[in-house]
């Protein structure tokens, strides 16, 4: 009858530290997605600080937008984190020499843009 007792508690001991393995994975996965997104927070702000001067106004502004509009394709994405850490890569490459030029600002809205309507390699 001992026996018994010791093999009901190591499976409820079992079936406890996988639901606590399930919880921490959950978590895990939760605290990557939230680091991600706000990565991707950062990346954008930091790109349009980094924006050059003389870049006229209208590819300014086409550059904002493509943020935007980026952002709720991500949201609306089943997998939103290849498109997340695409975009960093580009941010990160394009700005990896300390200055954004118009011709680097040029490729990551075309980029952006192709990504946004479906008809690009999703920035990869």
């Amino acid at each position: 009858m001992s026996g018994a007792n010791v093999g009901r508690w190591a499976s409820f001991g079992c079936v406890a530290l996988m639901l606590v393995f399930v919880v921490l994975l959950l978590v895990g996965v939760n605290l990557t997605k939230r680091t991600l997104w706000s990565s991707f927070a950062r990346a954008q702000q930091r790109l349009v600080e980094e924006l050059p001067r003389d870049l006229p106004s209208g590819e300014r502004l086409r550059t904002e937008r493509n943020l935007q509009l980026l952002r709720a394709r991500i949201e609306a994405a089943p997998d939103p984190l290849p498109l997340i850490g695409g975009f960093l890569g580009r941010v990160s490459e394009a700005l990896d020499d300390g200055r954004l030029t118009a011709g680097e600002v040029a490729d990551i809205n075309r980029v952006m843009e192709q990504t946004i309507d479906g008809t690009g390699d999703d920035l990869g």
